[in-house]
Order: C-alpha cells, then sequence, then structure tokens
C-alpha cells in the first residue's frame, strides 16, 4: 500500500485530466447530436464527430478506472467507508452500463438516414434521448461529488436524488424527443 500512497498525488492529476477529457467528450457529444438533430438527419461528418467523441469517453473512462484503482488502494479502508465515494462508483458503473447501452443498441441505428424522423425507429430514438440524459446527469453528478470535500449525506440519500433526478430528466428527455419528433 506504501507504493501507492507514494503515487497518490500522480494518479489524482491523472484521475482528474481523464475525466476532464471524458466528461467533456460526453458532454460535447450530447449538445452536438442535440445540435445536429435540428435538421432531422445526421451526416457522415456528423456521425464521424460523434464516433471521435465516443472513443474519447471511452479511452477516458478506461483511464479514470486505471487511476480510480490506484487511488482507492492508497486507502482502502477509508475509501469503503465514504458513502461520497462509493456513491461514485455506482454512478460510474452507470454510465459504464449506459455506453455500453449506447454503443451496442443505438449507434448502429443512427446511421440510418430516416433514423430521426421515422415511425419503426422511435423506440431507439427515444432510448437514445434518455442515454443523453443518463450521460449527461451521471457526469455533472461524479463532478459534484469529486470536487466536494465531504459530503454529509448517506449513500442511499445520494442515490436517491441522483436517481430521483435521473427519472425527472427521463420525462423531460422524452417530452422533448415527442414534440420535436411527433412520430
Amino acid at each position: 500500500m506504501d507504493f501507492f500512497k507514494d503515487i497518490k498525488t500522480v494518479a489524482t492529476i491523472a484521475h482528474v485530466f481523464s475525466a476532464v477529457c471524458a466528461m467533456g467528450a460526453a458532454l460535447a457529444s450530447d449538445v452536438l447530436f442535440n445540435f445536429y438533430r435540428t435538421d432531422k438527419k445526421l451526416s457522415y461528418m456528423e456521425l464521424r464527430t460523434l464516433a471521435t467523441l465516443s472513443r474519447f469517453v471511452w479511452y477516458g473512462l478506461i483511464a479514470i478506472i486505471i487511476s480510480g484503482v490506484a487511488i482507492f488502494l492508497s486507502d482502502p479502508a477509508y475509501y469503503l467507508a465514504s458513502s461520497k465515494f462509493l456513491a461514485k462508483m455506482t454512478i460510474v458503473g452507470i454510465l459504464i452500463v449506459n455506453g455500453f447501452i449506447i454503443d451496442r443498441f443505438i449507434w448502429h441505428h443512427l446511421s440510418h438516414t430516416e433514423f430521426l424522423v421515422s415511425k419503426k425507429e422511435k423506440t431507439v430514438r427515444r432510448a437514445a434521448f434518455i442515454c443523453g440524459t443518463i450521460s449527461v446527469i451521471s457526469w455533472t453528478s461524479v463532478l459534484s461529488l469529486g470536487v466536494l470535500d465531504s459530503v454529509r449525506f448517506s449513500y442511499g440519500a445520494i442515490i436517491g436524488v441522483y436517481g430521483s433526478t435521473i427519472f425527472i430528466g427521463a420525462l423531460a428527455a422524452l417530452i422533448i424527443e415527442w414534440h420535436a419528433f411527433k412520430t
């Protein structure tokens, strides 16, 4: 454990840098998708941009995990007793699952020329809107928890607020999708 205590500062710098890159790419992707959808089609260049940003998110998440493990191993007992740490890990896990869903079940639909207008694509399009909402809320939640020195709430309370925010955000995403496409 002394090794991890010795490298904690370097691991923390790598962790923050990775989080900034991954979060920036994720948020840019979410914003650009909403900007690109206004003409109800996604061009080849728009799809390439989203694909590049997606790779940045995945590389960033891998770096976050590696540097995060190094930080955790500097004082496992402390981190396992921290509701803030446990909530962050839960939310990062949700980010990974959300990214997997986007990559495996949504991404190939984006290249269909009718994705943004077809009634056949409605379910996947709605899922894309919800996944984008989960992404934005999750990244901002992890960032918020990460910059706070301490959190005086229990794990359950933190996850309860996070889950409620996801629920409200998902409803808003569905309303926006319905209003924008009315299919």
